[in-house]
């Protein structure tokens, strides 16, 4: 009897195919032209987007004008802690100018920091 419980544990068990081998399966029978024209579309996309990411990292890289601020009434914003009023700013990745006019006063020309 006890001879019978190791026989079932011996059994072999059925697996239903892996992710990964029916892929397998599914490729093999493509008509190998079918694969090379799908290959060369997805290096034709992977080409564009490293072009078009690196327009923009070049474009990032060289210009300062990427973030503007400014109030929405065209008014300055006076600013408590540092005693100026806020005019507008601009920043890129390199660079941040701010125009503020200095030491609580709206008179003379504003400055550049």
């Amino acid at each position: 009897m006890a001879d019978s419980g190791k026989s079932d544990a011996k059994k072999t068990r059925t697996r239903k195919p892996s992710a990964m081998q029916k892929i397998r399966r599914r490729v093999a029978n493509r008509d190998p032209a079918e694969i090379l024209a799908f290959e060369r579309r997805c290096l034709v996309v992977a080409t564009a987007g490293l072009l078009v990411a690196f327009v923009l990292w070049s474009v990032a890289v060289s210009t300062d004008f990427w973030f503007h601020v400014s109030s929405e009434s065209g008014d300055p914003i006076y600013i408590n802690r540092t005693n100026t009023y806020f005019i507008r700013s601009h920043s890129g990745l390199w660079t941040i100018c701010k125009f503020v006019y200095l030491n609580g006063s709206l008179t003379g020309p504003a400055v550049s920091k």
